[in-house]
């Protein structure tokens, strides 16, 4: 519900179309949430969900868009192993290590370079030290966050044309590539990098930070700069050191928040060392450092944006973002727009720098697997203590924790007790025509017989997903949490495989209704805070079964 009501905001601040009725919708209105959630994550699902709500209030069918986007079916998550886990952060370390040199280059370079254009002195080779492209770059060109085709477009740097093509022969920054070599990039853009980092040279440090704090990307990715904004004092001396040797790094979870809490501030904290150089502490005050003159040229901009009294539309929303990211730790350069921030992608997909870093550690691009990695490795190296775990991943029960230790045997069994109890009701639910009579003897042949079989046929023993229960005051091990003995079943979790349940024919309304609760759901607490639950793989059971009256009909 979130997303369309932000597609409709949108459609009023940015394009100031006010959309108060149903009779305010056209054709090309209700297709353009199309165009709107095009580069979000499960835009699949969020398209459904918009379609379900356009049918609920009335909408003629004409004017409900098709959903174009394919449906992302759930796979089992990895669980890396110590190998894998090692051989990650150690590539991880060699990348940081690399725009950490970079950075200890340029002070040295910085006042060292001279002019190499011919007509001020230059001579033959001067071109290809990289000390004369900072200076041209600093002393003649300047830094600033214009982006090279405005540059080119403007007339502002005499000779612009002919610098550029110096530059093309000067070696710039070194940076990582796409293998995981080390290249040195030529022309503005490599001189710019000097400067100002791009989300691939940023990008290695978000990882490394995930795997050693086991928090999420989007609660790193909202990270606000200055140290009192990612950092507390550690109140205890270990082994006799001073109390600075350790901090709290603090962040801000907006996954499985309690909505009642409404504590501010943040509620995540993690131990580190401030020693090692690849310790959260150490990677934030780095990374501080090494956006600091980007932040500097993103506040001179705006107080230049600020002065100017009739500001044009794209000064303004230049404006706007600026004010949006100044103070985001993770700022960066980009070719198009001259900046952005890791902040953007917090809720919506993973951003290609940081898939590419993951790809080069030989992980999978899914980055819900470094949470798993963290809180498993917890578990194991304290022998396989839970509570543990539940410290480390801040999980309120410990039951969530369990979750991720066994995520990958808990789906699969799910799945396959699903599979079992699905196929064996698949013969009930096709029984479109039968009599009460043969509908017993079905259920005796699959294993159902006195009180267990009349049960089954008592239509008040009916669930919430909308099966018949066999054993309604004695659900089987599994499915039994937080039942007293004797008690009717209180979880009632029969869509994940209960041996008990079985689906009849006539169940499809309860399955529809259940379903579109559950999409509501999903679209109501956000995509964030469902990663690594139940909802989603429970949707997609119910999205089985409805199929199977489909098949049936």
């Amino acid at each position: 519900m979130t997303v369309v009501a932000n597609f409709f905001r949108n459609l009023r601040d940015n394009n100031h179309i006010d959309v108060l009725s149903v009779d305010d919708l056209d054709i090309a209105i209700a297709t353009s949430f199309l165009r709107f959630v095009e580069n979000q994550k499960q835009k699949s699902l969020k398209t459904d969900f918009y379609r379900l709500l356009l049918r609920a209030i009335g909408i003629p069918p004409h004017l409900v868009p098709p959903n174009p986007y394919p449906r992302e079916r759930v796979t089992n998550p990895v669980l890396y192993d110590d190998r894998q886990t090692r051989a990650a952060v150690k590539t991880l370390k060699c990348e940081c290590e690399v725009v950490i040199k970079r950075v200890k280059t340029l002070q040295l370079l910085l006042g060292t370079g001279k002019d190499p254009r011919k007509e001020h002195g230059g001579k033959k080779g001067d071109w290809e030290k990289p000390e004369n492209g900072i200076f041209i770059a600093t002393q003649v060109v300047g830094i600033s966050l214009i982006s090279w085709d405005d540059m080119n477009a403007s007339d502002d740097i005499a000779d612009f044309r002919s610098i550029m093509h110096g530059l093309n022969k000067c070696p710039g920054a070194p940076y990582v590539n796409d293998n995981g070599g080390v290249s040195l990039e030529k022309g503005w853009r490599g001189q710019i990098r000097w400067f100002h980092p791009y989300a691939d040279d940023i990008a290695p440090f978000v990882v490394l930070t995930m795997i050693r704090t086991g928090v999420n990307f989007s609660a790193i990715a909202r990270v606000k700069s200055g140290k009192k904004n990612w950092s507390e004092p550690y109140p205890f001396t270990v082994g006799g050191s001073p109390v600075d040797q350790y901090v709290f790094m603090v962040f801000e979870k907006d996954r499985g928040t309690d909505p009642d809490d409404d504590d501010e501030g943040p509620n995540i904290r993690v131990v580190s060392s401030t020693r090692p150089y690849s310790h959260p502490y150490r990677v934030f005050e780095f990374v501080e450092q090494l956006t600091a003159p980007l932040r500097a040229e993103m506040h001179n901009e705006i107080t230049q944006l600020k002065a100017i009294n009739a500001r044009s539309e794209k000064e303004q929303q230049r404006l706007l973002k600026l004010e949006r990211i100044k103070d985001d730790l993770f700022i960066y350069r980009t070719k198009s727009t001259g900046f952005g921030s890791l902040a953007d992608y917090a809720d919506t997909a993973v951003p290609e720098a940081i898939k590419k870093c993951l790809l080069r550690c030989k992980l999978q691009t899914n980055i819900r697997h470094l949470r798993s990695l963290k809180i498993n490795f917890a578990y194991t190296a304290s022998g396989n203590n839970l509570f543990v775990s539940q410290l480390l991943a801040h999980h309120r029960t410990a039951s969530t924790s369990l979750f991720y230790i066994r995520r990958k045997a808990t789906l699969e069994r799910h799945y396959e007790l699903f599979q079992n109890i699905f196929s064996l009701s698949i013969s009930l639910i096709n029984s479109n025509k039968f009599t009460y009579e043969s509908l017993r003897i079905t259920l005796e042949t699959q294993g159902f017989v006195g009180e267990t079989l009349d049960n089954l046929m008592n239509p008040e023993y009916r669930t919430r997903w909308g099966n018949n229960c066999a054993t309604p005051y004695n659900p089987p091990s599994g499915f039994n949490q937080e039942t007293p003995p004797g008690e009717l079943c209180r979880c009632q979790n029969c869509i994940d495989g209960c041996p008990s349940a079985r689906w009849f024919y006539d169940a499809v309304s309860i399955v529809e209704k259940q379903h579109a609760t559950l999409c509501a759901r999903r679209e109501r607490v956000g995509l964030i805070s469902i990663e690594g639950s139940s909802l989603p793989s429970q949707i997609e059971r119910c999205e089985t079964l409805l199929g199977a009256w489909k098949a049936a009909a």
